[in-house]
């Protein structure tokens, strides 16, 4: 039997609040490193390491559960003790088996929420348009790159400038740039040189234009906007001396053919810098884990977005560049989003 409109609203925001819950508490909990983090299931504790505690302010705060008894003795002396802060509770209940019994239970629920997101949101397509968590998805999420990317723009602005400093000392002035999944332009300051260059974006996301336009004027770039799919470039072969990408072999649907779009369109000796998150190495076993459970929740909130794509192996293992220099690194402020492939493709 069919739900009425007021009960299918009702079950919708029931899924997103839920998924919202779920996918911070994974973000914000699942993330942190274990070793890092004070649990007690005795106490019912889970707080972030500090180097300069204030424990008077911390133990008000917490609230008390089941008997009522508050931190142990052994969690009192370590948020009071500045030099021992990073280390875990000692009393029996904080054993390192019970600290990943609780992860492995956050990360149960968070893919349980995951599950329940994406039911939810292939009911509400209707005639090929995503309704969307808050009706308009693509509109929303151009407004959360542009307004919520801040911190970790500037975590990476020095390794961003440098990998840009080393695209440039190969081109000249009048060099034509397209940058691929260019969102809100957040990369426009980097294109502010001592010679005229012309940069066009292009973006799958309409609402990203205004954004990019935005940018580029406030930093004094020439800048185009198009709107087109990477998978299918609207530009004939050999158009650029260069193509940028930050962030976007991420969500395209198949990134061996966008990687031949690109390739296609760069002149012979033209450069494509890219800059994409990835899955973690193996020295980073739990986090391997966290974005494999977690990227179907990534997908639904970020327009396709996979944590776990080895986009550095993609790119080398293409064959469709002459020469590859590349490293793999952990940035920014994002722990699901911190391993890194940093490096520039020559055509």
């Amino acid at each position: 039997m069919p739900l009425t409109t007021g009960a299918n609203a009702c079950l919708r925001l029931t899924f997103v609040c839920f998924g919202v819950m779920m996918f911070a508490s994974g973000q914000r909990i699942v993330s942190r490193p274990i070793i890092k983090t004070h649990f007690t299931t005795r106490c019912g504790i889970l707080g972030k390491s500090r180097t300069k505690p204030d424990s008077r302010s911390f133990y008000r705060s917490l609230r008390r559960r089941n008997d009522g008894i508050g931190p142990c003795n052994a969690m009192k002396e370590r948020f009071e003790d500045g030099d021992n802060a990073h280390l875990p509770c000692n009393c029996n209940d904080c054993t390192p088996e019970r600290r990943r019994d609780f992860v492995g239970k956050n990360t149960v629920a968070a893919t349980t929420a995951a599950a329940a997101l994406s039911v939810f949101w292939w009911q509400s397509t209707r005639n090929g348009e995503m309704l969307g968590l808050l009706g308009n998805p693509k509109k929303s999420f151009a407004w959360c790159m542009a307004n919520r990317m801040g911190s970790y723009e500037r975590a990476v602005n020095q390794e961003k400038e440098k990998i840009f400093d080393q695209l440039f000392t190969t081109l000249e002035g009048g060099s034509k740039i397209l940058e691929i999944g260019v969102g809100p332009g957040p990369n426009m300051k980097m294109y502010k040189r001592s010679f005229p260059i012309s940069v066009v974006g292009l973006d799958s996301n309409v609402h990203m234009a205004n954004f990019a336009q935005e940018s580029a004027e406030k930093n004094g770039i020439p800048f185009h906007f198009i709107l087109g799919d990477l998978e299918a470039l609207p530009f004939p072969d050999n158009s650029f001396e260069a193509v940028v990408g930050t962030h976007v072999l991420c969500s395209v649907g198949n990134p061996t053919i966008a990687l031949k779009e690109i390739s296609r369109i760069l002149k012979p000796g033209g450069k494509y810098l890219f800059w994409e998150h990835q899955k973690a190495r193996g020295d980073k076993k739990m986090l391997q884990v966290q974005q494999d459970l977690l990227d179907p929740l990534q997908q639904v909130f970020f327009q396709g977005c996979h944590l776990n794509r080895d986009t550095l192996g993609k790119i080398s293992g293409s064959g469709l560049f002459t020469s590859v220099e590349a490293d793999f690194k952990y940035l920014g402020d994002r722990p699901l989003l911190s391993p890194h492939a940093i490096g520039i493709a020559c055509n």
